[in-house]
Order: C-alpha cells, then sequence, then structure tokens
C-alpha cells in the first residue's frame, strides 16, 4: 500500500523536522514550508492528501492560508495551535478546518487525528472510505460502475 503525501506548512524548523522525521517513519511523504505563502504555492501546485497548517506563521496567518485553500479544495487541514482554545477550535471548524488542535499534542495522536481525516475524507486512493476513488486537487474521480 503506498502512503498519503502530506504538506507540513509551519516557520518552526525544529519542530517541522521532528514532525516530518515521525511521520515518514510511517511511510508518509512529506513537504514542508516555512510561510502561508509557499504552503499556498505549493497546495496549488501539487496534489496533498492532508496539510498540517500551523496558526501562527509570519506574514500570512494560518486563518489566512485556510481560507485560501478552502477557495480550491477540500483536503484535510490539521490546524496546530499554541493557544487551541474552544474559540478558536470553533473558529477553526467555522473556515472548515478539519481539527484544531494543540501543537503541544502527543506524536501518536496527531498521527491517529491525521489517519482518521484522511481516511474520512476519502482524499488518498485505497483509503478505506473511498477504494477505488482518486484525488486530483481537491476533486474526487470515481471510476464508472460496470
Amino acid at each position: 500500500m503506498d502512503f498519503a503525501r502530506l504538506l507540513i506548512v509551519d516557520d518552526d524548523v525544529k519542530f517541522t523536522r521532528l514532525l516530518c522525521s515521525y511521520l515518514q517513519r510511517f511511510g508518509y511523504a512529506v513537504d514542508t514550508a516555512p510561510s502561508g505563502e509557499e504552503g499556498i504555492s505549493l497546495a496549488t501546485r501539487a496534489n496533498y492528501d492532508a496539510v498540517i497548517l500551523d496558526v501562527m506563521l509570519p506574514t500570512m496567518n494560518g486563518w489566512d492560508v485556510l481560507r485560501e485553500l478552502r477557495r480550491g479544495s477540500r483536503v484535510p487541514i490539521l490546524m496546530l495551535t499554541a493557544l487551541a482554545d474552544t474559540i478558536e477550535q470553533t473558529a477553526g471548524w467555522e473556515m472548515g478546518a478539519t481539527a484544531c488542535l494543540p501543537k503541544t499534542l502527543a506524536m501518536p495522536e496527531l498521527l491517529e487525528h491525521l489517519r482518521k481525516s484522511i481516511a474520512e475524507s476519502g482524499s488518498h486512493p485505497g483509503s478505506p472510505s473511498d477504494p477505488k476513488g482518486a484525488n486530483l486537487t481537491g476533486l474526487k474521480i470515481d471510476p464508472p460502475v460496470t
């Protein structure tokens, strides 16, 4: 089975390296972007199965990136924030985030949120909820029934 392709948008280099290393051990292909602008650029040029997005980014915050990505894609977006309170979580969901999680979340918990989000979205070919479909920049194409 091939694994999902992820995009991590976070300006914290040390945290991003740690997260990449952890996710790659589980077979995930991971790209990174240190800014919102670069994250949007990568996300619109490539086909990702999920995006992990930090809220506190320089120049363009994660909420603005989320809004921009939601204009053209339904890819699962897991927001990471140091300020994860109920109001912020609710705002994230209303804006289209798949999950709004504290940045201090344990790596195994983040992995489970990621797996569940990808499976529920059907964005990854071969996922349990979409065994035959494919995702092309936010468009789901089901093969014809024969």
